[in-house]
C-alpha cells in the first residue's frame, strides 16, 4: 500500500475530527449563553504563570450571584492573552441551573468564540490539504485543474 493515500486519509480525518469538534463545543456554547444570565463581575487579581511557551495568564472575577452571595470564580483555563486588567468590569455568564457553570464574556465577544473559529479552520485546513494528496496521489489532478478552471 501506497503512504500518500494512507497519510492522505489520516489527514481528511484529522480534519474531520477538529470540525466535529468546533461544532461540539460551538453548540455547547450556544446552548450556555442561551439559558445563562449575564451578571456584572470585577476583575480583582491576574495570576501570571510562566511555563514552558511563556507566560500564561488567569483572572480572578468577584460577582454578586443569583442568590445574592458574593463569588468569586477564577476559570480553570488560563491564556497566553492578558485579557483582563484589576479593576476592569466584566460580564459574567451564569447557568441558572447549575450556578457553578460560568464563562467571563458576554456571548458575542470574540473570547467566546474563538476556539470554535481556530477548531474549524485547522479542521478544514487538514481536511483540504488530505483531498488534495488523495487527489494528486489517484493520479486526477489534472481532471481537478480542468474541473476548476
Amino acid at each position: 500500500m501506497q503512504i500518500v493515500p494512507l497519510v492522505a486519509t489520516g489527514a481528511m480525518a484529522f480534519g474531520a475530527l477538529l470540525v466535529f469538534g468546533a461544532l461540539l463545543v460551538l453548540f455547547r456554547r450556544l446552548s450556555f449563553a442561551r439559558r445563562a444570565t449575564s451578571l456584572d463581575g470585577t476583575v480583582i487579581r491576574c495570576e501570571r504563570e510562566s511555563t514552558d511557551g511563556g507566560w500564561v495568564y488567569s483572572p480572578t472575577v468577584r460577582y454578586q450571584g443569583l442568590d445574592g452571595r458574593v463569588i468569586e470564580y477564577t476559570p480553570a483555563i488560563s491564556t497566553s492573552a492578558l485579557d483582563y486588567a484589576v479593576g476592569e468590569r466584566v460580564a459574567v455568564l451564569v447557568d441558572p441551573q447549575s450556578p457553578s457553570s460560568v464563562m467571563i464574556g458576554r456571548p458575542g465577544s470574540a473570547r467566546v468564540w474563538v476556539v470554535p473559529i481556530v477548531f474549524a479552520f485547522a479542521g478544514l485546513v487538514f481536511g483540504g490539504v488530505g483531498a488534495l494528496m488523495f487527489v494528486i496521489a489517484s493520479g486526477r489532478a489534472e481532471a481537478l485543474l480542468r474541473f476548476l478552471m
